[in-house]
């Protein structure tokens, strides 16, 4: 079971104690001590949650494997949800090289080639956790709505290339698509 919300851990904990096969994604349980603390934790995954350290020293004695926060990283490795360009684009207003999206894509050029191991691992789980997104949107919507657009991950921001991928979604979503990007 994948809770990654505050709303769904207190959906699904009203129902039991038991946290076999949960995994938890991302939310800050530091306000449900009490509740952890009295949970058979056993078989349960933590990723990136922020925890009281009583909490934690509970999960992890009864069984629960924990993935920490990983530090100095402009994302969220543990997303649970997709970006809206709202997040992406937020803080505009003080030009783009102060917006998550710009300030990932200066993280991702800053990296060492190859990448450490601690960076490839920071990406795999971010790109898993979006892959895992994806595909819960996916299911929900008719597949002939949906339109992938890629402005190819050698693609420059700024360059024609990279504008020509962006008008396409832009113009694909007036239609009505949804449109998928990736890519950059």
């Amino acid at each position: 079971m994948e809770i990654e919300s505050l709303e769904e851990f207190d959906l699904h904990i009203r129902r039991t104690k038991r946290l076999f096969g949960w995994f938890v994604q991302s939310v800050d349980l530091t306000q449900r001590e009490s509740v952890l603390v009295t949970a058979e934790p056993h078989g349960a995954v933590f990723l990136g949650c922020a925890l009281t350290d009583r909490a934690e020293a509970h999960l992890r004695r009864g069984g629960a494997l924990i993935f920490p926060r990983l530090p100095a990283l402009p994302f969220d490795p543990y997303r649970g949800a997709l970006y809206t360009a709202q997040a992406l684009y937020s803080d505009l207003e003080h030009g783009y090289a102060t917006t998550p999206d710009a300030l990932v894509y200066a993280w991702t050029r800053s990296l060492d080639h190859p990448p450490a191991t601690k960076d490839t691992l920071a990406m795999s789980l971010h790109d898993h956790a979006i892959d895992n997104a994806l595909t819960e949107v996916l299911t929900s919507l008719a597949a002939q709505t949906c339109v992938g657009v890629m402005g190819g991950h050698a693609a420059q921001r700024g360059t024609e290339a990279y504008a020509t991928a962006a008008t396409l979604g832009l113009r694909l979503a007036a239609t009505g698509r949804t449109v998928l990007t990736g890519g950059g």
